[in-house]
């Protein structure tokens, strides 16, 4: 019986907080319950490092001055060897180019992910960063603060605050959907357990909604597809739950499930499902 700890795997979707400085760089991996840093590789892992991967002599000649920070205030870029400090056009030029090296890095890691990318870094980075932005899943709100004194828990409090409200639309988007397509009829989407039940074994279904406590008791065939169901509300010694199978089916095949309180559920049926075609 997999279908209660289904909502665990849905509060468990996946997001990123990309914690940003001049002096560190952390790519952090997190759901509702858990945050763990990832490793990360052709990234550069501060501004100093991002030039002197192109020019070494860089190296001695570029260092950042943070000093006690106080608030978000805003850290000194110094450069010497070449005339003294640089003005703040130099400044986010550097920055910038340093951005762009750590999103073509991060390409790799997240090329087949849609998950929400959270940014916390001081309040002038933001725009920058965007700037140099490629990944499509990039939070519009991001966590202004200086990461470099936050632990990764206390990043992922200020994170899920943020993503919260985005997983529960896009539930609602779901439920809008199935309404849509339930009501042009060109069968996307179905209340009848005979259909769902092998739609989700043959990876059909794409969003999956289920009331909590509800179980509907029968068999169901793999070879044929056929679903026979239990006429009473005991299961016989060879039934199964259907219900409890669709949810595990959708969820092996990549598909959203939703189990919700019966008020929740975007019609009083036993389930209801979206199909991908």
């Amino acid at each position: 019986m997999v279908k209660p700890l289904i909502p665990l795997f849905s509060d468990g979707q996946p997001f990123y907080i990309l914690a940003l400085s001049q002096n560190q760089v952390r790519l952090l991996k997190a759901t509702c319950f858990h945050v763990e840093e990832v490793e990360l590789e052709g990234v550069p892992k501060s501004l100093s490092e991002a030039l002197a991967l192109d020019d070494p002599d860089r190296e001695l000649q570029a260092h950042v001055f943070q000093g006690v920070p106080t608030g978000g205030s805003r850290p000194t870029l110094m450069f010497h060897g070449n005339g003294g400090g640089t003005e703040d056009k130099e400044e986010k030029s550097e920055l910038l180019y340093f951005f762009q090296k750590i999103d073509r890095g991060l390409r790799g890691i997240l090329v087949e992910s849609k998950s929400p990318l959270v940014l916390a870094g001081v309040e002038y980075q933001h725009s920058i960063y965007r700037e140099a932005n490629s990944y499509p899943h990039l939070v519009m709100q991001g966590i202004h603060v200086n990461p470099d004194r936050l632990s990764a828990e206390e990043l992922h409090r200020w994170a899920w605050e943020i993503v919260q409200p985005i997983f529960d639309q896009e539930m609602e988007d779901a439920k809008a959907l199935y309404q849509q397509f339930m009501g042009e009829g060109a069968g996307r989407a179905s209340q009848n357990v005979r259909e769902i039940v092998p739609a989700a074994y043959y990876g059909r279904i794409g969003k999956l909604f289920l009331p909590v406590a509800q179980e509907c008791w029968g068999n169901f065939s793999p070879d044929t597809g056929e679903v026979s169901l239990h006429p009473e509300d005991l299961p016989g010694p060879e039934d199964m739950d259907l219900l409890d199978f669709a949810a595990a089916s959708t969820f092996i095949n990549d598909g959203q499930v939703y189990v919700l309180q019966p008020g929740q559920m975007p019609e009083p049926v036993a389930a209801a499902a979206v199909f991908r075609y």
